[in-house]
Formats: structure tokens, C-alpha cells, sequence
């Protein structure tokens, strides 16, 4: 098993790469609001006026551990909008992000997200069950990965040439 989970976070990784720079927006724009209780209170006040209906909390990824990373981005994609709306009245955040060399996320970087969600949604969901578990039986995880084996199949044969 922990041979199977560490190819998997080697093949989760290299496409993941194909959005490094929206994701590395991303991550940089949650670990700037989570740096001090002050910038939370504020994303979090313009969070209930602009998605009433989110309650999660913004997480922060391990870069080197995709499962985290779908986490982060599967959370924070539910706060387009919040990240708009604290982009215009947060100008430190602006400055800062810039500073650092990067750019406000922009609709292709969101887009970006929510299609790398997609298509990790699925192996998380596998991984989930094959790891999850303490009495795992040989069909159930014959059955699972070869369900990675097609996703990563179908993936490879919907991937558009660059």
C-alpha cells in the first residue's frame, strides 16, 4: 500500500504542475490571510456578506502532498468571490501579493481550480477508501485501483496536446 501511495502522489503531482502558477496563487493568497487572526476576521466577515452559505474554514496545503492540496483548493474555490471583494478593500493584500511576484487570482486561475478539483475529486475519493480503512480485503482494492487505473486512462486520453 504504501508503495501504491507514494505513485500516486508522484502521478497527482505532475498534474498538478499543469496549473503551478494558479496554484501557486492560490496558495500563497490562503497562507497570507491565514498569517495573523486580523486578516481572518476581516476574510471571514466579508466571507458572510459575499458566500452567506460558507462555513468552512481556509486551510493551508502541504505542497508536496496532493491530497492537501485538493483540500485547500476545493475550500477555497467556494470563496471566489470573498477573494474579490477583499482584493478591493484590502490594499496591503494587493501590494503584498505583487511584492511577492505573483497576481491577484484571476478568472482563469479560478477556473484553473475548479477543473483541477474535478479531476482530483475522484482520486481522493478512492484514496480515501483504500486508506481509510483498517480491514481493507484484496477485491475491494483490486477494484479501486483499477478504478484509478481507468481514471488516470481517461485522463491521459482527454488531455488536450500543449
Amino acid at each position: 500500500m504504501r508503495c501504491v501511495s507514494h505513485i500516486l502522489n508522484l502521478v497527482m503531482q505532475d498534474g498538478i504542475k499543469k496549473f503551478d502558477k494558479s496554484v501557486e496563487i492560490i496558495r500563497w493568497a490562503v497562507k497570507w490571510i491565514r498569517q495573523s487572526p486580523s486578516r481572518i476576521g476581516k476574510f471571514t466577515k466579508f466571507a458572510k456578506l459575499v458566500n452567506p452559505g460558507t462555513t468552512k474554514h481556509l486551510v493551508r496545503d502541504v505542497p508536496t502532498t496532493w491530497n492537501s492540496t485538493y483540500r485547500m483548493l476545493n475550500i477555497v474555490q467556494g470563496y471566489e468571490k470573498t477573494f474579490e471583494r477583499y482584493d478591493l478593500k484590502e490594499y496591503e493584500f494587493r501590494f503584498d501579493i505583487v511584492k511577492a511576484g505573483l497576481s491577484i487570482p484571476s478568472l482563469s486561475d479560478w477556473q484553473h481550480v475548479r477543473h483541477l478539483c474535478h479531476f482530483l475529486k475522484p482520486f481522493c475519493d478512492v484514496t480515501e477508501r483504500i486508506f481509510g480503512t483498517l480491514y481493507m480485503t484484496s477485491n475491494t482494492c483490486i477494484e479501486d485501483i483499477y478504478s484509478i487505473r481507468t481514471l488516470l486512462d481517461d485522463s491521459i486520453s482527454d488531455a488536450k496536446p500543449l
